[in-house]
């Protein structure tokens, strides 16, 4: 019977649940607020749960051209397309922002109490992936993954398929979060997103260790009909050589067969030199 309207929109954490012995309602829950206080028995109807936090400590972002304050009032107007990095992530307990972040920027200043609104693009360097990882993903897989699309994609339940594993390869090589597993037809931007530029598009080109390239022409790529691959080895100097490594269907989906590893060229031939876009990381 304790009232909560002026408790409403108060953010906390859950202590315990228990069965509620008195009412038509199941559960109840003890809640503790970040100002200090707490309510011991609200309903599971009265909560609404808050999402995780978009950020993590340790990620480069920059404050939005529209950031106005800080949650506790400070005036962000002259802090905006600032660059820093995140040092912490907590719960706001005054206002309708679940979570804030403190930020301390690359000239040393640092803002403590900036809400996720007003961080809109989260910053990557070109260097924080290695091309060394990135490849070493695929080498430490062989042997171990099955071809399916409809699985994990990414290697997580013993399967994965091409574009699933190229964005968890460079996603742990160092690459922003992916939003999901992009497939074949949106993975270019995600390449984008991790600077990497398009160097050729459907034409021959000197390929380097590291290169990422797709197949398929944009709008007509989907499913089967898209490959996705990263380039291991450069060209010599007659413009051959350079070998790829994907997780492909080639060996017909025998289990644990679906990394493998082909001379580019060949590859391409047999597959009847696809659409392609190669990507380098600029």
């Amino acid at each position: 019977g304790y009232s909560l309207e002026n408790h409403r929109q108060w953010l906390g954490t859950i202590q315990s649940v228990t069965l509620n012995p008195n009412r038509n309602v199941a559960w109840e829950y003890y809640v503790k607020y970040t100002n200090g206080q707490h309510n011991d028995h609200v309903s599971e109807r009265d909560i609404d749960a808050v999402e995780s936090a978009k950020y993590k400590v340790g990620d480069v972002v920059r404050i939005g051209n529209n950031a106005a304050v800080e949650t506790n009032g400070y005036s962000l107007e002259n802090h905006r397309q600032w660059l820093g990095t995140i040092q912490s992530v907590t719960l706001n307990p005054n206002r309708n922002v679940a979570w804030e972040y403190y930020v301390k920027y690359t000239n040393g200043q640092h803002n403590d109490h900036v809400s996720e609104r007003d961080i809109v693009l989260e910053v990557k360097k070109a260097t924080d992936i290695d091309s060394d990882r990135l490849i070493d993903w695929f080498n430490n897989h062989k042997g171990k993954l099955t071809y399916s699309m409809t699985g994990s994609r990414n290697g997580s339940d013993g399967t994965a398929d091409c574009s699933g594993s190229v964005v968890q390869a460079i996603y742990e090589a160092g690459g922003s979060k992916p939003t999901w597993l992009y497939n074949t037809e949106s993975v270019h931007g995600y390449l984008l997103e991790n600077h990497y530029k398009l160097i050729a598009e459907n034409s021959g080109w000197n390929a380097k260790r590291g290169d990422i390239v797709v197949w398929g022409e944009q709008g007509k790529s989907s499913g089967a009909a898209g490959h996705i691959m990263v380039i291991t080895s450069d060209d010599d100097s007659n413009g051959n050589g350079a070998k790829e490594i994907s997780t492909d269907y080639s060996t017909g989906g025998v289990y644990g067969s679906a990394v493998q590893e082909y001379t580019y060229n060949e590859y391409a031939g047999w597959n009847h030199f696809p659409y392609s876009y190669v990507y380098r990381q600029v």
